[in-house]
């Protein structure tokens, strides 16, 4: 055995019988009972709620096609590969209509049937949220 192996074995007797003097109580000299392990209550994490004020309009990086006349604006609709028309995305891929600072609609009132029935919070809400990280500030 090297010298090394002969030193750690040494040390590890040392900290074993440490660790057996230091269970027994010195009054009595017989081992300390501990209580019994309980298990720690479990707490379920919500996700907090989808508010106007927590959006981070994950939903205006979609395609959105134009499928019925709501009024959006000329200068928001552009074409797509096969000709129908959808909201133009600026080259940062987020909707035009978006404003940039609040991240809100600036065409609500007009915005397209697709955004009217996509809801905040839904389930296609939040699994978008997971999807774009780069959507949260």
């Amino acid at each position: 055995m090297s010298l090394r192996c002969a030193c750690w074995a040494l040390l590890w007797q040392r900290l074993l019988r440490l660790a057996f003097i230091s269970a027994f109580t010195p009054e009595t000299g017989s081992a300390l009972h501990c209580a019994p392990m309980t298990n720690i209550p479990l707490t379920e994490i919500t996700e907090p709620a989808v508010t106007c004020s927590t959006c981070a309009a994950c939903c205006c990086q979609l395609e959105v096609m134009l499928i019925t006349d709501t009024g959006v604006p000329e200068r928001f609709i552009d074409n797509d590969d096969w000709g129908g028309e959808v909201m133009l995305r600026l080259d940062d891929g987020w909707c035009a209509a978006l404003d940039r600072n609040t991240m809100m609609c600036t065409i609500y009132e007009n915005r397209p049937l697709i955004c009217r029935e996509f809801e905040m919070g839904d389930v296609e809400c939040l699994n978008e949220r997971k999807g774009i990280t780069t959507a949260y500030r």
